[in-house]
């Protein structure tokens, strides 16, 4: 029996080809020429949008320009102003000039009058005026001759020697009582030897001692000065010396370094410490004068004297430190 449901086939089956409607593909919008190319019709708003841009555009090319032009007519009266201060300036020296010539024209006139004649070695210059050499070397000659100097006016070195004494006993009353008798110390043992004892009074009054420099150790000049004068030493090094030989050193290094200049770039580095470390400078030779004969450089490295010491007449702190520096350089 065939079924009559709507959709079915006979026994119910379904049928496998119906209608299916195909679906419309959307179609793109109508697009226009316009003055750019095509393209779709601009709307309102962006055409007023774009009328805005070009105003504004248009301004500031406009307030470029007329910065521009204001630009060129400030330069245009700069140079004006500038032309004309140099036009008065070079008709301001030309009048000077022309001054000196007639001023000079009319003493060399009046030099004429009083010998009768013109001065011999006149030479004529042109129609604007005439140079006399004989008059102006007459001026030279009849120059009063200056005052000898007279020796009472120099202060006598016993007046400054005396000033500097009264200096020195005022500053070293300024010391603390441990850093007076460092002092005193040093001046009783370098009391013999004329250059050291003022060496190291000048030491004082720039303010080097006690000094504001300090060592590795973070002691002062004055510390380790008076440490040498007190400390055991190589038997072949007399207290006295290496200490005079310190402070000679660090009162005048412009001459060590004069001394030093040819000798080698090492020298050169030992005078330029007695110059700028001078505290370290004297703790270097403290170590190296010692029994060990051995101190620490700043950067942690032993530095070892050299050889033995003779009798010299040269000064033993800077050979020391000299020949140590050397032995360093080698061994590095």
């Amino acid at each position: 029996m065939e079924s009559n449901k709507m959709g079915q086939g006979p026994g119910g089956a379904k049928p496998t080809d119906r209608y299916t409607p195909t679906p419309k593909t959307p179609t793109a919008p109508l697009k226009l020429p316009t003055a750019g190319g095509t393209g779709p019709l601009p709307s309102a708003k962006a055409a007023k949008d774009n009328d805005a841009t070009s105003e504004k555009a248009r301004s500031q090319a406009e307030q470029a320009a007329g910065g521009y032009e204001r630009l060129l007519q400030g330069a245009d009266r700069e140079n004006k102003g500038m032309d004309a201060a140099f036009g008065k300036f070079q008709a301001r020296k030309s009048q000077e000039n022309a001054d000196k010539l007639r001023e000079g024209k009319e003493a060399a006139q009046g030099e004429g009058a009083k010998a009768g004649a013109t001065p011999a070695g006149a030479q004529q210059v042109g129609s604007t005026g005439t140079v006399f050499q004989a008059a102006e070397l007459r001026k030279v000659e009849e120059k009063e001759p200056e005052p000898e100097k007279d020796g009472d006016d120099e202060e006598p070195p016993e007046m400054a020697q005396d000033a500097n004494e009264t200096q020195e006993r005022q500053l070293t009353n300024e010391l603390s009582d441990a850093q007076k008798a460092q002092y005193e110390m040093l001046a009783t043992l370098l009391a013999t030897d004329a250059e050291a004892r003022r060496g190291l009074q000048a030491l004082l009054l720039d303010g080097l001692l006690p000094g504001e420099d300090l060592d590795a150790e973070e002691h002062n000049l004055l510390y380790n000065l008076a440490a040498l004068a007190e400390m055991p030493l190589e038997p072949s090094i007399a207290p006295a010396k290496i200490v005079a030989d310190v402070v000679a050193d660090l009162a005048a290094p412009d001459a060590l370094a004069a001394a030093a200049a040819s000798v080698s770039p090492l020298a050169q580095l030992v005078c330029a410490m007695a110059a700028t470390r001078k505290a370290e400078y004297a703790r270097l030779i403290r170590g190296l004068a010692s029994l060990e004969g051995e101190v620490l450089l700043a950067n942690g490295k032993p530095l070892r004297r050299l050889g033995e010491l003779e009798p010299t007449e040269g000064r033993w702190s800077s050979l020391l430190l000299h020949a140590a520096m050397e032995g360093y350089a080698a061994e590095t």
